[in-house]
């Protein structure tokens, strides 16, 4: 017969001719098992280097007849599998679009198809020819009479120059046993042959499992899932997405983990054949529909396994639970619960397999490990993986100063520094945000939430101070101030007035006893202003007058406590910044006599102080401070003022305790 043309343009064809040697493999396999008979075989020839350098594929099926060649290898897209849809043994079309028989030519340049088919009891033969340099072309033979009566065809690949090695590669059997399990499972009577070994899948399997998944009142339709096991290693964790007839239509990691548990995964499902060919598999992260569908397959097929896994612990939990180390004593009462132990049976075990140093440890650390296990599993599963990680890599010197450190300090009060230190740099950078940030220093209020935020990180103006008077007058100032000292309580009708004769409420009083001397004291009165309002002359008068009537006012007494008096905001008009620079002052001080100090300071320098308190610890923890994580933090722990206007002092002190209370 003459060359005939493809009805299809040549650059289609070279695309349909890619593919990767195993894939191409796969749509070679698939056309011989759509072709009929009830064995395939793939045969291959080595070199002396031990490389495939040829390949033949044979089907028992019934051939080609002359009258449908034109139409198998002219027409693309028009195949006969379309209107058949299921061969002579009623099993289903894998391929309906005359595609596959190009993927030859991705491991080949030429590729050989011969036929013998049956015709008025007579069985006769042809070859029909395809080469990659001219794919868009086939060339037939005129058919003869067949020396034998065995019909079927033959697909042979001469010079390969693709895939030489892969091909010969002794896991490329279990491969494909991953491809053509489902459909193999569906039709057992098929059988399937790779270099004169057959494809078994009760032999390669070690457990097979299959699952409901959505049934017929399901918007996806019916559904199933099949679990193989393996008694192999695959290089990933597959999961294919079958017609219902077992074809493999699109695959994908599985993404479910299952250490020790070699598997593929099918689901075997009407719809699917849409999906695969609209494309949309290959699109589900957008595709909203098959995303769902997806992850519900996932969600299934992680359940299994987690069961799997839990039932290959049960030896060891028994063990543990004989020595009277694992952690649960009662057996769980609900499905949660029951999900919950199954997790820390796997995760427990796994780490007595893979860390000899806590299968040989004692009983008692043994015990403490599982303690910690389903503390960390049930208070924040993500962290387990990093805590052990960064435990079982330290260094044999940094282990020995790890177990030093532990017997000279409780682990819990380790863990609480270095939590406390992290916690307070991120404070520090939550604070710098909503007093500079432009936003928070129109909105931030002075007494109902800045105050209030100090109160409860007093730490912030140093470590040394105790809260002593919080929002309170002078009267109250006193009051306080005759508490810490250890003298007599005010009389009711005794009353304390700034210079002024006024009534004045200093925002914060604290105090601190000199470690020189037990007898002395130390007072810091301290004074907010709003950050958006520069300090001026206004508001160094209020502190003087404070500072003024403690001096004054021999109640107070200055002999054995000295005063300081803080005014603390974000900036200085340029009187306070004259007053502050005074030659015979510190620089920030403005006034220092009698027993008492008064002090413009800004917020820049209260936190830097701050800051720098910390920096060793800094440095040393390599801590990275957030102010999302310091915002965060005391959104928290206080978030009734962060609400609206904040609270008032009592309000404040009550829902604090309230939360306190709770945790």
């Amino acid at each position: 017969m003459a060359r005939k043309k493809v009805d299809v343009a040549a650059d289609h064809i070279s695309k349909l001719a890619s593919a990767t040697p195993i894939k191409a493999i796969e749509e070679l396999i698939w056309n011989a098992l759509d072709a009929g008979g009830d064995r395939v075989e793939v045969n291959l020839t080595l070199n002396e280097l031990s490389a495939v350098s040829q390949v033949e594929i044979i089907d028992y099926g019934p051939g080609i007849p002359v009258e449908e060649l034109d139409r198998a290898f002219g027409e693309v897209g028009n195949s006969m599998k379309v209107e058949r849809r299921i061969n002579g043994d009623q099993r289903a079309y894998h391929g309906r679009e005359g595609k596959g028989r190009f993927k030859a030519l991705a491991l080949s340049p030429i590729a050989i198809w011969e036929t013998t088919y049956r015709v008025n009891g007579e069985c006769k033969m042809y070859s029909v020819r395809l080469t990659r340099d001219m794919p868009d072309y086939y060339e037939p033979e005129e058919p003869t009479v067949a020396p034998t009566s065995v019909t079927g065809t033959r697909v042979f690949l001469d010079g390969l120059d693709r895939g030489i090695h892969v091909l010969a590669n002794d896991d490329t059997r279990q491969k494909l046993a991953e491809t053509f399990a489902s459909y193999l499972s569906k039709y057992p009577a098929v059988k399937l042959y790779w270099a004169k070994l057959p494809i078994d899948i009760e032999e390669l399997v070690h457990r097979k499992k299959e699952l409901e998944l959505f049934g017929k009142e399901s918007p996806y339709g019916p559904a199933k899932l099949l679990v193989l096991e393996w008694n192999f290693k695959v290089d990933s964790k597959r999961l294919h997405f079958c017609d219902e007839h077992g074809f493999s239509l699109y695959e994908i990691s599985a993404g479910v983990q299952a250490p020790g548990i070699d598997y593929t995964a099918y689901v075997q499902a009407p719809i699917a054949s849409a999906w695969a060919a609209e494309e949309r598999f290959s699109v589900s992260d957008i595709d909203q529909e098959v995303k769902i569908f997806v992850d519900g397959v996932k969600d299934k097929l992680r359940e299994y396994l987690r069961g799997r896994l839990a039932e290959e612990a049960v030896s060891i939990v028994e063990q543990w639970k004989s020595e009277e180390i694992y952690p649960y004593q009662d057996a769980p009462q609900d499905p949660i619960g029951r999900a919950e132990r199954e997790v820390f049976d796997i995760v427990a075990v796994r780490i007595n397999e893979q860390h000899s140093s806590f299968s040989k440890s004692d009983a008692d650390s043994k015990k403490l490990t599982l303690a910690l296990i389903k503390e960390s599993l049930e208070t924040n599963p993500t962290s387990l993986t990093k805590l052990f990680r960064e435990v079982l890599h330290l260094s044999k010197e940094d282990q020995e100063a790890f177990a030093e450190l532990l017997e000279r300090a409780p682990l819990t009060n380790i863990i609480r520094a270095g939590k406390m230190v992290a916690d307070r740099l991120d404070v520090i950078h939550a604070f710098e945000h909503i007093l500079f940030d432009n936003d928070w220093k129109k909105t931030l209020l002075e007494r109902t939430q800045l105050h209030r935020l100090l109160v409860h990180e007093i730490w912030l103006l140093g470590e040394e101070y105790v809260l002593g008077a919080d929002d309170d007058g002078l009267r109250d100032l006193l009051q306080s101030h005759l508490s810490i000292m250890g003298r007599e309580e005010l009389a009711p009708d005794v009353e304390v007035k700034l210079i002024d004769g006024k009534d004045g409420i200093p925002d914060l009083m604290l105090y601190r006893r000199r470690k020189v001397d037990q007898n002395q004291f130390e007072h810091l009165v301290i004074e907010l202003k709003r950050p958006r309002d520069p300090l001026g002359q206004e508001e160094t008068s209020q502190i003087k007058k404070y500072a003024f009537t403690v001096a004054r006012d021999g109640r107070f007494n200055t002999q054995n406590c000295r005063w300081q008096f803080w005014l603390l905001g974000n900036e200085l008009d340029e009187f306070v910044r004259e007053e502050t620079s005074s030659n015979a002052l510190p620089e920030g001080c403005i006034h220092d006599g009698n027993g008492v100090k008064i002090w413009v300071k800004r917020w820049a320098d209260v936190l830097n102080d701050a800051r720098a308190r910390y920096d060793f610890f800094r440095e040393q923890l390599q801590i990275e401070a957030s102010q999302s994580k310091g915002l965060e933090t005391l959104k928290v722990r206080y978030p009734h003022l962060f609400e609206g206007k904040g609270a008032r002092k009592k309000k404040d002190m009550e829902l604090s305790a309230a939360k306190i209370a709770q945790e």
